[in-house]
């Protein structure tokens, strides 16, 4: 990514990413897209989830730029990165083990569609069927849609790290600097 050709954009505020905006009660950081647009050839976002994504078209919808949005797909300059499954931890007999998740839609290809853009969030943004089939059309191909087998090693290599306790020290360690500096604490030696 060094030479400014894509870079990921994750939209989503919460603990880690953009957490003054969380606290706000915004849940994605449209401005992190936009500067990312000032670097990058293109901007791949990833929303999280249909909500995620429903305010991501709302910010265009209100500021009258939805036009925008749309030149933005066509000239490749936006993508839509979709993690077609969930990551989550599963506690059995005491023990912790990090696990990639689908349902059954999830596992079929080009899902995007059918999972976000029908969605009622989304739908309700675009009441009329021609502006939805706009949409649609728009965005068919323009979205990456990843699945679970893809990131199998990637979660082999966590299950490893999590069994080594220094590095899990460092994370947590890591984790309560930032929210003290977030919260503006003292720093405790």
């Amino acid at each position: 990514m060094a030479n400014h050709d894509s870079v990921l954009v994750p939209v989503e505020t919460w603990a880690y990413a953009s957490p003054s905006l969380r606290s706000s009660g915004s849940i994605i950081d449209i401005g992190l897209f936009a500067e990312a647009l000032i670097y990058y050839d293109c901007v791949i976002v990833n929303p999280t989830n249909q909500s995620q994504f429903a305010n991501f078209l709302q910010w265009f919808i209100n500021q009258n730029r939805l036009d925008d949005f749309y030149a933005l797909l066509q000239e490749g300059s936006l993508k839509i990165y979709d993690y077609a499954f969930m990551t989550t931890v599963i506690e059995k007999d005491g023990s912790y083990s990090l696990w990639n998740i689908q349902d059954q839609i999830q596992a079929k290809e080009n899902t995007f569609e059918q999972r976000f853009l029908y969605h009622q969030e989304i739908e309700n943004l675009f009441p009329k069927a021609r502006h939805r089939n706009k949409l649609y059309t728009a965005l068919r191909e323009n979205v990456i849609e990843v699945k679970s087998e893809g990131f199998s090693n990637a979660i082999e290599n966590a299950r490893e790290d999590y069994k080594d306790a220094r590095r899990n020290a460092v994370v947590v360690q890591s984790f309560v600097d930032e929210l003290y500096k977030y919260k503006g604490l003292a720093r405790v030696s």
